[in-house]
Parts: C-alpha cells; structure tokens; sequence
C-alpha cells in the first residue's frame, strides 16, 4: 500500500485527482499517462503485459528491473485505476503453468 500511497502523493502533488485521492474507499484512479508517468520516475516500472478485461477496459501489468508491480485498468476515457500493486515480482512462466490444475 504504501507504493500506491507513493503514486498518489505524486499525482495529488501535480493536482491531477485531489479528489479521488481523499476519499480512501476509491481506487486510486486519474490520467492514465500521468499514472504511468508517475510509476516510471518512482519506480522505473515499465509495460510488461497487456490484456481486455471487456470490450471497455484494459488491463496493464508494469514490473520495474527491481520487481515491484502494479496494475492498471484503464477505461475508453483514459482514466486509469490501481487495481494492484506489490513488490517481488518474479517471471517463472514454466513453473506457474504447471501449477495450473487441468480439469
């Protein structure tokens, strides 16, 4: 949380969404190139995966060389949203996919 705290302080400090960032029950959410403007200068989080999450959201994972994450979802708009964010991130694609349970 306190990465996502970081972000936020960041983007209030560039006044871009004072207003959602004072209320503590909404996701932290703003322009999404200020956002990943923000997660690159702080973090050196750079894209790493993209998805759809419908036919009107994106979903974006960043992962920094020091492994902190966060992910993003984005509206038509612009508007972006931390859904997540962490630290530890660990690319071990052949072992997760044989973690996966086949019905």
């Amino acid at each position: 949380m306190k990465r996502v705290s970081a972000v936020i302080g960041a983007i209030v400090a560039s006044s871009a969404f004072a207003a959602a960032a004072s209320a503590a029950e909404v996701p932290p959410c703003g322009q999404r190139a200020q956002l990943i403007q923000a997660m690159k200068q702080m973090f050196d989080e750079r894209p790493k995966a993209t998805g759809l999450i419908s036919t009107n959201e994106l979903f974006e994972l960043f992962v920094s060389p020091t492994g902190t994450w966060t992910v993003l979802v984005t509206n038509p708009h612009g508007i972006s949203c931390i859904a997540a964010a962490g630290e530890n991130w660990d690319q071990k694609p052949g072992e997760l996919a044989s973690r996966v349970p086949t019905n």
